[in-house]
């Protein structure tokens, strides 16, 4: 098996190629823990004493499960494998990982974007529509990939590595549907990032923190992430298969680290409040009624003909909350 897989390379050139996988596998490993680090103070303060919500649970999940399958990755990679069918075994968990850590990712910004569009019908449906699409695409790609890809823990004698072989020249095609949703998402996201621009614009009011951090962070989390999917879906495209496992990492620790942001920047966002910011202040419980939300600013009262604009951008920043943090 061993003189099939590099029957045209030598033993340097297969001892490189398990040195870099190795590196690529620690590298976002190390980054991730590192900022989990720096932010769990934060997470601690805005995270960890509010109710639990399903926008808490995705936090959770992208958090410490991302963190763990890093840490897992690091160790597979750095360890002697038992036997080929330990590497056939640990593909088949990091194949299915993978897209359980993005979709959930992608739950949350489904939530975000309902919220800024303050639930429109049509918005909800299309893109339900398109991540069940996603979901369904990336299904059967996987499932037609691993009838066919097997593993060694020894590609060159005496050079221990879990190693894909047989992998299908379409597997590149998982990342594709991942890059089209996010796309859409990140259309919309800008849109009605834009539209708010110009209400407040036509309203002469002060600038909203919390949309900027909306506009901001979406702005870096989509680039960030489509970067490194789409450096994977071309690393699988062009590359031997020994080298897939280059961008893994990479991609896993971006949707993490930058999920995480999203959602700790936000809860900043309306918890810390800059002066002289659009603040909110409930005059009952409830949120979804924006005739219960009035304007804590030294603004100028809008004219009648720029109330219903008004009214809309405050509802969008309440609830945008109220789905995405769990406050």
């Amino acid at each position: 098996m061993t003189a099939t897989m590099y029957s045209s390379v030598d033993g340097v050139d297969v001892a490189y190629v398990a040195g870099m996988v190795r590196i690529c596998q620690l590298v976002p490993t190390i980054v991730t823990l590192y900022d989990h680090l720096i932010t769990f103070d934060q997470e601690v303060e805005l995270v960890w004493n509010k109710p639990w919500t399903i926008a808490k649970v995705l936090f959770f999940w992208n958090r410490y499960f991302g963190t763990f399958f890093l840490l897992a990755e690091a160790v597979v990679f750095s360890i002697k494998p038992s036997s080929d069918q330990v590497c056939r075994d640990w593909f088949f968990i990091q194949g299915w990982s993978t897209a359980l850590i993005i979709w959930s990712m992608q739950s949350t910004m489904l939530f975000r974007t309902f919220a800024m569009f303050r639930r429109n019908r049509f918005v909800i449906i299309s893109c339900i529509i398109c991540y069940a699409i996603e979901v369904c695409t990336m299904v059967v790609i996987m499932i037609l990939s691993f009838q066919f890809i097997d593993a060694i823990n020894e590609p060159f004698p005496g050079i221990f590595i879990c190693t894909p072989y047989n992998v299908p020249r379409y597997m590149y095609a998982f990342w594709l549907p991942i890059v089209v949703f996010d796309c859409v998402l990140f259309g919309l996201a800008l849109w009605a990032g834009t539209q708010h621009v110009k209400v407040l614009h036509g309203l002469n009011s002060p600038r909203s923190s919390m949309w900027e951090v909306l506009l901001k962070d979406s702005l870096l989390y989509f680039s960030v992430t489509l970067t490194t999917y789409i450096t994977s879906a071309v690393v699988w495209l062009v590359v031997p298969a020994h080298w897939l496992e280059l961008p893994q990492g990479f991609s896993i620790a971006g949707t993490c680290v930058m999920g995480v942001r999203l959602v700790l920047n936000l809860r900043k966002a309306y918890y810390m409040p800059r002066p002289g910011d659009i603040e909110l202040e409930t005059l009952d419980h409830d949120w979804r009624n924006p005739s219960q939300v009035e304007i804590l600013s030294a603004s100028p009262a809008p004219s009648s003909e720029h109330s219903a604009q008004l009214q809309d951008v405050m509802f969008v920043k309440g609830d945008v909350l109220r789905r995405i943090s769990g406050t």
